[in-house]
């Protein structure tokens, strides 16, 4: 992911400001410059808005750049060019289930709904998404294949999205930071802002500034166990935006974590897990958020244990990957086990005779703690050997602002807010305490950002 990350900074996305007066009026101005900000931007567009566009970082695209660059979808066209049958229906449960039927049921089976219009709509934009790319990204591999990866990634997501957006007149403004909503007879009219200019007027107000992943006191109050890692996120994602809704009376749902992931020193399929007692503890196979809820149990961190024959049968540059990782001591390495229990400080009676029942679930074809799929199972037998450490991180905060399904924002009396809109991570209610899959965040913010686009248009 970091790699990931280093490469979408480099893209050429810095738009620059599109002028530098002092104050601006349009029909719709949209803060925040990621996926939901860029798909309102379109929609609001196409309903005849003249809309401006207001980004604090000096490029466009958010955690969406930064993403797997797809979304969940049922009964697309694309699951079937590839034969796989699929509902809405389907994924409503799914989402419902996951989020232990505590997350607003509406707003889950309206965006499953949804759904696979929403993927022709990204492909009339530009977004390639080939049957090829489909994968089932869920807590299950069992599911159907609803990932929808963007060829490219996070970068051909967003690419075309701002492209869209650009031959539409939508104007951006980078470098320029939402700070605070300006009200007017109960109504928001606009934002006060930083860099380029000092406010923009406008009839409507579509919030779209992530969630708070980059903000270690908002992390501390709402999502703890997050506070001290190292996060796959933006430096933008500071939770701007929600904490200005909140200041003219949002309601605010669902803040209760951030979306589990993991982070090791070089990228490698899992051997085996164990934690500082020198035990394994987990399937090592299991879905990212899921394995980071296993990693919280045990601190924040493991290590994966593996051998010289498994190092022998990667690609030659992981290989050196791992070479480079021994000698700064990001990889701790030993001839033997009990020197690599030593070494790390774990008990080595433990650590060997851990590796002893996973070599016999291995050798047997079964695994008798954790039923890990066998195919996956391999022995930990000849030296020397290795434990990389594995880390908790996240990918981004969880929950925000309430809105209805015309995405409006709901005050803490259950009543629109008039004037303002949100779409995305600043929004709360529709995940629940663990992330249900990957791009769902991102099925969310394009049904969400295009309503709010045309609503806010239609102000």
């Amino acid at each position: 992911m970091s790699k990931l990350f280093a490469a979408a900074l480099m893209i050429v996305l810095v738009l620059g400001g599109a002028g530098s007066a002092e104050n601006l009026e349009a029909d719709v101005v949209i803060v925040g410059g990621g996926g939901a900000g860029l798909v309102a931007a379109i929609e609001a567009a196409v309903h005849g808005a003249n809309v401006i566009l207001i980004e604090k970082l000096s490029f466009l695209g958010g955690e969406t750049l930064i993403s797997g660059g797809g979304l969940q979808a049922a009964g697309s066209s694309v699951q079937e060019a590839k034969g796989i049958e699929d509902s809405a229906d389907a994924l409503y449960k799914y989402w419902m289930e996951k989020g232990l039927y505590r997350i607003n049921a509406d707003k889950a089976s309206l965006i499953a709904n949804e759904s696979a219009a929403h993927i022709e709509w990204l492909q009339e934009q530009g977004v390639e998404m080939t049957p090829e790319t489909l994968s089932p990204g869920s807590w299950s591999p069992a599911e159907p294949q609803r990932f929808h990866r963007a060829v490219g990634g996070g970068a051909g997501l967003i690419q075309p999205l701002i492209k869209s957006a650009e031959s539409l007149g939508v104007q951006f403004y980078t470098d320029t930071e939402g700070t605070e909503l300006i009200m007017e007879n109960g109504r928001v009219v606009g934002v006060k802002t930083e860099g380029s200019v000092s406010e923009v007027r406008a009839n409507a107000v579509i919030i779209t500034t992530g969630g708070f992943g980059a903000n270690k006191d908002l992390l501390a109050q709402y999502a703890p166990d997050y506070v001290d890692v190292v996060g796959v996120t933006t430096p933008g994602n500071m939770g701007g935006g929600l904490l200005m809704a909140e200041a003219v009376g949002a309601k605010i749902s669902g803040l209760h974590g951030a979306i589990g992931w993991f982070s090791t020193p070089v990228g490698l399929s899992p051997t085996i897990y164990v934690n500082m007692q020198g035990e394994r503890f987990m399937d090592e196979t299991i879905f990212y958020a899921l394995k980071a809820e296993a990693l919280i149990q045990q601190g924040g961190m493991a290590y994966d244990v593996f051998d010289q024959t498994f190092v022998d049968g990667l690609a030659e540059n992981t290989q050196n990957n791992i070479s480079g990782a021994v000698d700064d001591g990001r990889i701790i390495q030993a001839d033997s086990l009990t020197a690599l229990a030593e070494a790390l400080g774990v008990p080595a009676d433990a650590l060997t005779a851990t590796v002893d029942t996973f070599n016999k679930s291995a050798e047997a074809g079964k695994d008798l703690a954790y039923h890990r799929n066998p195919a996956s199972l391999r022995t930990v037998a000849a030296g020397p050997f290795y434990a990389m450490p594995v880390y908790l991180s996240h990918l981004g905060s969880i929950g925000g602002v309430v809105t209805n399904l015309e995405a409006q924002v709901i005050n803490d009396k259950d009543q629109v807010i008039p004037g303002l809109y949100a779409a995305g991570s600043v929004t709360g209610g529709f995940l629940g305490d663990v992330y249900p899959g990957s791009g769902t965040a991102i099925a969310q913010l394009v049904v969400m950002g295009r309503i709010a686009g045309a609503n806010a248009a239609d102000e």
